[in-house]
């Protein structure tokens, strides 16, 4: 019977307004929706300590003003941790540099934020639907992370599991402000003193804290007029450090910011004065860790330090050296004293930067702007300022602070001054170690390989263990030195482009040289791996080949690899399919000559030799003893639906689970059996849905979905065992919960990208419950072409004139909404979307074919298409650069207030989701090589809402120095760029005879009126705008030589770049007439240019090397000659200026950057200019799974390719024909593969098998010691044999039933061979 998969859509849908569901609260004080989670208030600590009642859950917050909020405190939970802080191992023998020990070997106080805080409502580290978020991971570099978003005495359970998982403590920061203390804070601190001062108070503290999970109690202490409140806070401190010894905690620290003195004052704590020492502590009673002002690097305040030592007989790695990154972190000089011989070489380091995000999240930007590339460049980010700029900590790198916070390739790292620690050293028959490499993140979520939850998440809590070096590649195992490096190192990193449990995997690639052998340390280990335990790899080979093998090696003899015969996971000449999940395991044994030696293991690893382009995942590393324990169910304490939108309801569900502990006494997840939680909902008559993980007692859903619109739904969660072998069963809400009322979006979408005259096309509001509204289109003239009248919900229509259409939905209504340029008509000579028209096999019809084949008969997989190529204008891509060139070359006038305009075609492919207002950049021109703040200023500049919604919010004219007018123009909403619309922009600077400046915008040659403008957003006025033309600036600063022009890209600390095409780009010599405009939007004939045209790129030709441009860097004086490549030179008045795409690198001084000049990508250009210099050309790909594809060819109209199956079972062949307008992409029928007949199975590796009346037998050409097992499809064994087998020998196993089966064969300890045989 043949079984037919539904077509694939044939366009990817265009809309307008979608964005990743995510954590929601109110934007400001008077905004009264109610927020997902409710974070406790960061100054009325105090007052949860005196309401909690251990056992019970906390019911009662606070808002401003210490006062209690109304309604009950539901979310207590997601600020409980569930994983017992681990103890750090130590073996210095696994060090790289193992003369960092005692106070040389520093500690590091990572005093930021985790994720980006910014606005009235924060989702910090909480779990989030938005995959684009913070996932720390370099924990073995950090032993207390401070983190800035959370407030005093609590921080998210999600994040601090993540940390206690390796070994790291957490804490919330009390954020008093630099003034005297009064008001909230000074209550709260006055109360909290009081608490420590009465009976059995300081025990209570800890219990909160320790029941909690937080590890200390922080303070950026810039408060005067404490000195009533600072004896409690001294018995506070020192009575908690005292109490979380005796309770047997790993660590716990209160970390104190240099400012506030002994008597509550404040001093500049630059050194470790002696006003300082009653706060600090001693010996006997240790009461902080000391955070030092930044300006500490002075022999005198060096000697105030010395004599404190003395004086509290503490260790000096408790004081930590303030270094402040927000600022640029210092210089080489702070970093050299750090080093050896030093004379902060026995203190450790204390990071801050800043207040709302830590400065390493945002620069992730630099990888690129789409969201697999900002992680990718995170994690990048995080190895090249933990580790080094060439991410092996075996590199001993020079000390040199330059580019440090742009992390260049010259930067020392943290590895230079420190050690990685671990805390992988407990007893496995606890709990097993594993890891997915999953770090808390992805765009979907996989269980055992499969897609279990389509949308996109966050939860840090999730983070498996990560490897202790990022990455310690070496010739040899422990190879220390930088002799032992090789040459050309493989790479490891992660990816989440695929993943065995959870959001990504640990991916290698690369080749290794004839010979070589290079060995990745991953784990700094202390296990007692005992007889019995199972080590698992899972991996998938995406592409290339090699020898891969597991390594380890033993407490005593760490420099040894043990076993390496018996390791191998794969090797060259194995049989495997690529992008298929593999398993091996390994048993640990006294005897066998495939086991694994027990013992104190020091270290895991992976081996690699003979690769060749080798790409490979690593889903799994486990060490499992036995069988863990199911866990009971968890028993449901309340749930919520939070929302109803558009992609499903969100949710937030509530439990606790049975255990025996003491009221207030901490519980953890290995306390119940259990290592983590799923999530699971079921809206009423629909399918159970999974919706993510967590270890929390708490958890967040988002994007239920709910395909028939009900407003019932239930919540469930179940326990997951240690070892991850079992579930609890899921245990459900007692009833449906009922959803608020749903909210309706105004998304619209449309279905082709790429319209031809006489094509049909649909637009149509995404919500389904959106109520029957009017869609209308018009044309450039304002002339309605096609509209639905208010009839539907959709619009159904074609058009004949070329030429891009403006679409108004919801049209006559207050939500009436204009999307520029929606609907794009070109014509048939630049091509046009694919489309599968027939799917073939074997030259039949794939619908009336026959679907059944054999394993390993080639099957030619063919199609038909319509005609779809085409040639036309070529543009420039973006790739989350800039566009421009520098202004000098185009001759505009450079010191002059001089009238000029700017035209080009744009087409943004995509806008990201910025945490900043003024992160996306529209159009600027500035000098950003130059000192602060004039780097951060410039001529104009403009931005591009954060939202990722395409309107331009306003334009900012300055100028040059710090007497300069910001002068702003703000527009409205309908003011915007359309996500894969081609968009005519124009911007004229028109100056009076007094120099006065008026900015005008065209979008499609239509005037854009601001709503205000003014000087900045205070004092805009609507009144300032008189019959739609603001009054001009006061600004009369004209360009200024040095500076750049620059379209689209990001800007400010936190810059989110967009992607997006251009063309066409011109400079006008002045006010850019309408007409100028109109002749701008059909395309400019490059060999006949208005007279008025001082520069154009039409990109069509070839780009330029070797281009030369002198500029001033960084404030010199002299300027520097730099030169750049792959530059387009102009055309028109000035044929010399050069413009391409360029990317910004981190200059040496504050604020500075320096435009560097990138090979340009390009792209079919807009279809209403001339041009030829693009083609596009439709190509085809197929893909499937177990299969060899060859010949593989075709165009937009037909092709074919040859596909051969290796195993048995029911395929998938999918085919996409793709070019530069979109792709469509189908499934052929399924496909049916018999398993090949058992006689004469297979002859290589000198062994013949088949089966005779429910017998293999086995014939070998070789003798050896054999061993044979066979498995039926279930895998189950159901034949053995083992023994020794002389040349020519037979071997018969009985195997009963007919069926496929599968054959393992292992000769002298090593498999040979496995085989698929059919016992008919």
């Amino acid at each position: 019977m043949k079984r037919q998969l539904l077509f694939l859509s044939a366009a990817a849908f265009m809309t307008a307004g979608v964005s990743a569901q995510q954590l929601r609260g109110p934007e400001s004080e008077t905004d009264t929706r109610e927020p997902y989670v409710v974070w406790p208030q960061s100054y009325s600590l105090d007052q949860y300590i005196n309401d909690w009642v251990p056992g019970q859950p906390m019911t009662k917050t606070y808002a401003s003003a210490r006062a209690a909020k109304s309604g009950t405190w539901e979310d207590e939970e997601f600020f409980t941790s569930r994983v017992k802080l681990r103890p750090l191992i130590s073996n210095t023998a696994t060090q790289i540099d193992e003369s960092l020990i005692g106070s040389r070997d520093k500690k590091l106080l990572f005093w930021v934020p985790c994720g980006v805080s910014t606005g009235y409502f924060q989702t910090g580290a909480l779990p989030n639907g938005v995959f684009d978020s913070e996932v720390f991971s370099t924990w073995s570099y950090v032993t207390h992370y401070g983190n800035w978003t959370s407030p005093y005495g609590w921080v998210p359970g999600g994040f601090a599991d993540a940390a206690h998982k390796h070994g790291v403590l957490v804490s919330g920061v009390a954020s008093i402000p630099w003034a005297a203390s009064s008001g909230d804070w000074h209550t709260c601190m006055a109360g909290m003193a009081n608490i420590a001062t009465s009976d059995g108070g300081v025990e209570k503290v800890g219990k909160f804290l320790r029941y909690h999970g937080v590890d200390g109690l922080g303070y950026n202490s810039e408060f005067s007029n404490g000195g009533s409140f600072m004896p409690g806070l001294r018995t506070l401190h020192g009575g908690l450090v005292k109490y979380m010894k005796e309770k047997g905690q790993a660590g716990f620290e209160n970390p104190w910011y240099g400012i506030t003195t002994d008597a509550g004052s404040i001093s500049y704590g630059e050194g470790l004065l002696s006003s300082y020492y009653q706060n600090f502590g001693y010996s006997d009673e240790p009461r902080t860790i000391f955070f030092t002002n930044y300006n500490w690097n002075s022999s005198t305040y060096f000697s105030a330090d010395k004599a404190a030592f003395e004086a509290t007989k503490r260790d000096t790695r408790d004081l930590y050296m303030g270094m402040n990154m927000q600022g640029g972190c210092k210089s080489t000089t702070e970093w050299l004293a750090h080093a050896e011989g030093g004379q902060a070489q026995d203190y450790s380091i204390g990071l801050w930067g800043e207040h709302s995000k830590n400065m390493l999240f945002p620069a992730r930007v630099s990888a690129g702007g789409s969201d697999i590339l900002k992680q990718q460049g995170y994690q990048k980010v995080l190895e090249q300022w933990f580790t080094n700029g060439k991410r092996n900590p075996a590199y001993r790198m020079e000390i040199d602070q330059s580019g440090s916070l742009g992390v260049s390739d010259v930067f020392q790292g943290m590895s230079r001054f420190m050690n990685a620690r671990s805390a992988y050293g407990w007893n496995l028959a606890d709990e097993p170690f594993i890891t997915y490499f999953s770090l808390g993140n992805g765009n979907c979520y996989r269980l055992n390989g499969d897609v279990a939850y389509s949308s996109e998440w966050y939860n840090i809590g999730m983070q498996d263990y990560t490897p202790t070096w990022r990455w310690w590649w070496s010739t040899k195992m422990l190879g220390k030195d930088e002799a032992d490096i090789p040459a050309n190192s493989m790479s490891a990193g992660f990816s989440w482009d695929d993943a065995w449990n959870g959001g990504s995997s640990l991916k290698i690639s690369g080749s290794t040289a004839a010979g070589e052998t290079q060995y990745l340390h991953l784990f700094k280990t202390q296990f007692n791996v005992k007889n019995n335990d199972i080590i698992t790899i899972r991996y998938k080979i995406l592409k290339g080949n090699g020898d891969i093998n597991f390594v380890y090696s033993k407490v005593g003899s760490e420099t040894t690899e043990v076993t390496p015969d018996r390791t191998s996971i794969h090797k060259v000449g194995k049989d495997f399919f690529y992008d298929e999940w593999n398993v091996v395991e390994f048993k640990v044994a006294s005897r066998g000559s495939a086991a694994l030696s027990a013992g104190d293991w020091a270290l895991l690893g992976l081996k690699f030799a003979n690769a060749q382009n080798l790409e490979v995942l690593i889903g799994e590393m486990s060490i499992k003893r036995g069988t863990s324990n199911t866990p009971q169910m968890p028993e449901i304490r309340t749930g919520k639906v939070l929302s109803d939108v558009v992609s499903g309801f969100d949710a937030k569900l509530f439990w606790t689970m049975p255990n025996s502990a003491a009221a207030g006494d901490p519980v953890y997840n290995i306390d119940v059996n259990t290592s983590y939680f799923e999530l699971w909902a079921q809206v009423q008559g629909e399918e159970p849905q999974f919706m993510g993980t967590t270890t929390s007692w708490a958890g967040l859903m988002f994007k239920i979905k709910n395909p028939n619109h009900s407003n019932r739904v239930r919540l469930g969660v179940q326990a997951v065992s240690l070892d991850h072998k079992s579930k609890s069963g899921i245990s459900w809400t007692s009833e449906y919960l009922t959803a608020p009322a749903h909210e309706v979006s105004e998304e619209v979408a449309i279905d082709k990208s790429c319209i031809k005259p006489g094509e049909e096309f649909r637009i149509w509001f995404v919500d389904e419950m959106h109520e029957n509204a009017t869609l209308t289109l018009y044309n450039n003239l304002g002339t309605k072409v096609a509209s639905n009248n208010g009839a539907s919900r959709e619009l159904v229509t074609s058009l004949n004139e070329i030429g891009a259409y403006d679409l108004v939905a919801n049209e006559g209504t207050d939500k009436e909404t204009r999307y520029s340029c929606y609907a794009q008509i070109s014509d048939f000579s630049v091509g046009r979307l694919p489309e599968i028209e027939t799917l073939t096999f074997n030259g039949e019809n794939a619908e009336t074919a026959d679907v059944t084949f054999g394993v390993g008969e080639t099957i030619k997989a063919g199609y038909t298409g319509r005609s779809a190529d085409g040639q036309g204008s070529r543009a420039m891509r973006l790739d989350y650069k800039f566009f421009g060139g520098p202004i000098d070359n185009m001759n505009i006038g450079t010191g002059d207030c001089k009238s000029f305009s700017v035209s080009f075609w744009v087409r943004p492919l995509s806008f990201p989701v910025a945490s900043d207002e003024e992160s996306v950049n529209f159009f600027g021109i500035e000098d950003r090589t130059g000192s602060w703040p004039r780097n951060n200023w410039g001529y104009v500049w403009s931005f591009l809402d954060p939202a990722g919604t395409g309107h331009i919010t306003h334009i900012v004219k300055r100028g040059n120095s710090a007497n300069s007018k910001e002068y702003a123009y703000f527009y409205p909403e309908t003011t915007k760029l359309s996500i894969g619309a081609w968009t005519h922009v124009t911007l004229v600077f028109d100056y009076d005879s007094s120099n006065a400046l008026l900015m005008k915008l065209y979008l499609n040659g239509v005037y854009q009126v601001p709503t205000k403008s003014g000087m900045g957003k205070d004092v805009a006025s609507e009144e300032n705008v008189i019959d739609g033309i603001p009054v001009r600036g006061p600004n009369r600063e004209g360009l200024t030589s040095g500076e750049w022009m620059h379209i689209l890209g990001g800007r400010g600390s936190n810059p989110g770049y967009p992607d997006a095409l251009i063309d066409d780009v011109v400079i006008w010599d002045g006010v850019a007439s309408d007409d100028d405009i109109a002749k701008a939007m059909t395309g400019l004939d490059a060999n006949n240019l208005p007279s008025n045209v001082k520069c154009f790129w039409d990109f069509e030709g070839e780009t330029v090397d070797g281009v030369s441009e002198s500029r001033l860097v960084s404030g010199a004086t002299t300027p520097t000659t730099v030169v750049h490549n792959g530059r387009f030179m102009s055309k028109g008045q000035v044929t010399d200026a050069p413009f391409g795409t360029f990317q910004i690198a981190t200059g040496e001084s504050e604020g500075a950057s320096v435009p560097c000049h990138i090979t340009p990508i390009y792209e079919a250009g807009c279809p209403y200019v001339k041009g030829s210099g693009f083609k596009v050309e439709t190509k085809p790909s197929w893909s499937t799974k177990q299969a060899t594809i060859s010949n593989a060819n075709g165009s937009d109209t037909e092709g074919e390719a040859q596909v051969e199956y290796g195993k048995d079972g029911d395929k998938i062949l999918t085919l996409t024909l793709e070019n530069s307008w979109g792709k469509d992409t189908r499934v052929y029928p399924v496909i049916q593969l018999d398993a090949i007949n058992g006689v004469a199975a297979d002859e290589a590796d000198g062994m013949n098998a088949y089966t005779v009346n429910k017998t293999l037998f086995l014939e070998f050409a070789e003798g050896g010691a054999y061993e044979v097992s066979v498995y039926n499809m279930s895998g189950m064994l159901v034949g053995r044999d083992a023994r020794s087998i002389n040349a020519g020998e037979m071997m018969h196993i009985s195997i009963g039933q007919a069926g496929v089966y599968v054959v393992s064969v292992v000769k002298d300890g090593k498999e040979l061979r496995n085989i698929k045989i059919v016992n008919k």
